[in-house]
């Protein structure tokens, strides 16, 4: 996806760019109402809701059809966020001048945050329609990660991790907690499969001892989060059973995360 996202960019000749994934939809007026919002506002970016279509049926993320505008280190905490700008490509209309970065093609997930967050040093201001436009289809209770996707998932948290701390600092402290939680599933996934790769245990330790105590201190991480992190270090076969059946109950909801 990220190549052929690529090929479309160096290609692309006009002044805005949107991605549209072959198996979705968007409402007819989705692009002329990003384009307006992007001219109302003087903004270089603008996003608009989803419409989750599952084996549940369509579930309209809620909102009321206003739009909220970001500047700053904001623009950045709101592509991390489960609700809202969000970081995916597919819900967006960017200016094309603004992007200076290609997406990277070794990823094979969170490359679409990851190519959002580089772009953003020339975002002066971000524009947010909470009217659902896109309608995105999904398995409504998602694929697990494999822990081959999970290590890339890990590659680009990484990468993603290293543009917060030099360009939002304050809000570093985000992209590093998803990353511990991504690093301990893959402890808890290795454990469930009987992974015997010591170069993979070993990433998935390092990856644990690096990043553990300092979420574990920050002060904006909810204490609920460190109890889970600490529940999902401590046991770590029932806490993806857990998560299993929040996730499945959640999606349900129309409720996934970024």
């Amino acid at each position: 996806a990220a190549a052929a996202r690529n090929a479309g960019l160096r290609t692309a000749k006009g002044a805005f760019i949107g991605f549209v994934d072959s198996d979705d939809r968007i409402e007819p007026d989705m692009y002329r109402k990003l384009l307006l919002a992007l001219s109302e506002h003087d903004a270089d970016l603008a996003g608009c809701g989803v419409i989750h279509e599952t084996e549940y049926g369509a579930i309209p993320e809620k909102g009321d059809g206003g739009t909220a505008v970001f500047e700053g280190e904001t623009i950045y905490r709101e592509i991390l966020g489960s609700q809202g700008m969000r970081g995916y490509l597919w819900n967006k209309l960017f200016k094309r001048a603004r992007i200076r970065v290609p997406l990277d093609e070794s990823l094979l997930q969170c490359e679409d945050l990851l190519f959002c967050a580089q772009n953003l040093e020339s975002v002066r201001r971000a524009a947010y329609l909470s009217e659902s436009l896109y309608r995105y289809t999904r398995k409504a209770d998602g694929e697990e990660l494999s822990i081959k996707r999970g290590l890339s998932l890990a590659d680009a948290q990484e990468k993603l991790l290293a543009v917060y701390r030099e360009k939002a600092p304050g809000s570093a402290y985000i992209p590093e907690r998803n990353l511990l939680k991504t690093f301990l599933y893959l402890r808890a996934k290795a454990k469930q499969e009987h992974e015997r790769d010591e170069a993979v245990l070993s990433r998935i330790r390092s990856g644990i001892k690096a990043h553990f105590c300092r979420v574990m201190r920050e002060k904006d991480v909810s204490v609920k989060t460190k109890g889970n992190i600490v529940f999902t270090y401590l046991f770590p076969r029932a806490s993806l059973r857990i998560k299993r059946r929040i996730l499945k109950k959640r999606h349900q909801n129309g409720i996934w995360e970024s």
